[in-house]
């Protein structure tokens, strides 16, 4: 009988175009079988990372080992008892009424409003169906409040305490034991298509020469009005709203200087440049004409970036706090390459509570990226976007950046290796798996969801979840006794 692991190599294989790559996976089905026979490892899945550009939709199979909680030496579950905000009962620090961020002696926490150490366990996009994209659709539930009132008790008991952004937040608040939620806001995307031409796509936002205009000085009044306008009213005094993102996966090129430069002369963030070239960099207008971008002074693309990226976080950072003071500013979910821009990384730290990071095309988190993230920002990070599809799901998985394996069952076991090496870092406060259900709409058929177009419940990766989700207070306290 064909073991498992084989049967979900095959079911990768039959998704991998071209004979060269379906021999190639042969091999490593018969290496990995060679390996197991010859000497006890760690559990490994078989995985693919999406690529893009060129015909290509998928890397080759790699094998990508797992860390599970059972197999983890001297540990044992343990019931846990929980605030009414999904903090640790048993610990406390100031209560302020509201979530904030506290380095504690241990790690950093995020402090729940009655003063409890919290640890963010969430789902983005609780949504039964997208408003921008799909027919309305409460699937099995009667309407909203239905499918709400169920939703919300469905994932208190997987262990969640979080909803993401993109969520249906209103129906969900509105029940009798609502969960914790986060909101996105969009200050920069707002800000670009108003007034510098930058448009929506399927797939995300397109600026002008792919830079934010944040240097023109209309951005400061605009950021004001624009929070004003998103966040409602009754936001400003709830305690059971973590807090805000406030953009979403910006680019931070490292050439910004150069497309800045590119910019039309009349364009006041051109104007902008060549003014802090002057002031900052003491170079006149002949130097400036004479600027090869090909041989830059050492240092100056770097020193331009880091002054974007501190003018925008700290101009929402002053809009933000006018309108709402009491939330935490959980940054703009950089994302990709960015992720390893430590003048991005260091601005953020002046200005936001906490670092959100979309993470991509990683097996398990890498302690060298985490400690770079928390030593340049001097700032805890909570990872906003992350997720695997499965291959058994039916759908085609070419959209989106999470990786692809063989079935539910190994979703599910990414999902607890994945936290596993979160909850192991002392300066990671939380997560947001995306998302709570596969899209229905051509652009995004890909298998994200912890449920299907119908409402299926993904039960391997729930059940796998859940357990992860339930015991983060002591996997917390097993690491921390570790380190």
């Amino acid at each position: 009988m064909m073991k498992r692991w084989m049967v979900g190599l095959c079911v990768l294989m039959s998704l991998v175009p071209g004979a060269a790559v379906a021999e190639k996976v042969a091999e490593q089905v018969a290496a990995g079988a060679s390996q197991r026979g010859a000497a006890a490892q760690a559990e490994s899945v078989g995985y693919q990372i999406r690529l893009f550009g060129g015909e290509k939709k998928f890397s080759r199979v790699r094998q990508g080992q797992v860390r599970l909680a059972k197999d983890l030496p001297g540990y044992s579950p343990r019931a846990v008892k929980l605030s009414p905000y999904g903090g640790a009962a048993s610990r406390s620090f100031e209560a302020t009424g509201y979530f904030y961020a506290k380095q504690g002696q241990d790690r950093w926490w995020l402090v729940d409003p009655e003063g409890h150490p919290y640890y963010m366990t969430g789902l983005a996009a609780v949504a039964p169906y997208d408003r921008r994209n799909e027919e309305v659709d409460f699937g099995p539930f009667e309407d909203v409040q239905d499918w709400a009132r169920a939703t919300t008790g469905g994932l208190r008991s997987m262990g969640f305490s979080c909803i993401g952004p993109w969520s249906f937040d209103a129906d969900l608040q509105a029940q009798e034991r609502p969960l914790n939620y986060t909101v996105s806001l969009y200050v920069m995307y707002s800000f670009a298509a108003t007034h510098h031409g930058g448009k929506n796509s399927l797939h995300n936002f397109k600026f002008t020469n792919e830079i934010m205009p944040v240097l023109d000085p209309r951005f400061e009044a605009f950021a004001v009005e624009a929070i004003k306008k998103r966040i409602r009213p009754e936001w400003v005094g709830d305690p059971r709203l973590v807090g805000y993102f406030v953009d979403n996966e910006l680019p931070w090129k490292a050439d910004s200087l150069r497309r800045f430069l590119e910019l039309d002369p009349e364009n006041v963030n051109y104007q902008k440049t060549i003014a802090w070239l002057m002031e900052a960099e003491g170079m006149s207008a002949g130097d400036i004409e004479d600027l090869d971008m090909a041989a830059l002074p050492e240092g100056v693309s770097s020193r331009f970036l880091g002054y974007i990226a501190d003018t925008y976080y700290r101009t929402v950072r002053k809009a933000l706090k006018v309108v709402d003071p009491n939330h935490l500013y959980l940054g703009s979910r950089i994302h990709g390459a960015y992720i390893r821009r430590q003048e991005v990384f260091e601005a953020m730290g002046e200005h936001v509570d906490v670092v959100s990071v979309n993470y991509y095309h990683r097996w398990t988190p890498r302690r060298s990226e985490m400690n770079q993230w928390a030593a340049w920002s001097g700032k805890p990070f909570m990872i906003s976007e992350w997720y695997a599809k499965g291959a058994d799901s039916g759908l085609n998985n070419n959209s989106g950046a999470g990786k692809l394996v063989a079935t539910q069952e190994d979703r599910g076991k990414f999902y607890e290796s994945f936290a596993l090496g979160l909850l192991d870092d002392p300066s990671c406060v939380g997560w947001h798996w995306y998302k709570y259900k596969d899209s229905r709409f051509a652009g995004r058929n890909s298998n994200r969801g912890f449920f299907s177009q119908t409402f299926e419940p993904f039960g391997p990766l729930q059940k796998a979840a859940g357990a992860v989700n339930r015991q983060v207070y002591p996997l917390v306290e097993y690491f921390d006794a570790k380190r």
